[in-house]
């Protein structure tokens, strides 16, 4: 079993992926990183760490594109809004069942003596972190059909 860290925060940016500056750069078999990132939870424990970089450079056309993670080949073709549903469901479920579990131990379940607490406390971390669930809406929300345009 391993334990995985996610990076995408940044300090310019947020979790805005359209507006990321950090960069990586392909030098012979391996990726040079360069740029900042805040709010990577358990990077000081984790046995990976994935991280969301440019690849290409920032343009007005393809803000989004050059990202390097699991799903890069739908968000090049500019289809964000797929991770963003994913994100949201896992982030919003997790809280849901985390809150079932807290409340069947009662009010012993809100204290540090069950690992319910804490796991309570980790699914509400990931409405907040790498893109709040408000952020993942907007996403979903600019990819629907009909959309009215901005004047």
């Amino acid at each position: 079993e391993f334990l995985g860290a996610f990076s995408l925060s940044e300090p310019n940016a947020g979790s805005d992926v359209a507006n990321l500056s950090c960069r990586a750069v392909r030098v012979g078999d391996h990726w040079e990183i360069t740029g900042n990132k805040y709010w990577c939870t358990f990077a000081d424990q984790a046995d990976f760490i994935l991280v969301f970089a440019r690849t290409a450079p920032m343009n007005a056309k393809a803000r989004h594109r050059g990202l390097l993670y699991s799903v890069c080949e739908k968000i090049d073709s500019g289809v964000r809004s797929e991770a963003a549903m994913a994100k949201l469901f896992a982030s919003e479920m997790s809280e849901v069942v985390t809150s079932e579990g807290l409340q069947i131990h009662g009010g012993a379940g809100y204290t540090t003596h069950f690992a319910a607490e804490r796991y309570w406390r980790d699914a509400r971390l990931t409405k907040i972190f790498e893109g709040t669930s408000e952020i993942q809406k907007r996403i979903i929300s600019d990819a629907l059909p009909g959309k009215i345009a901005k004047a």
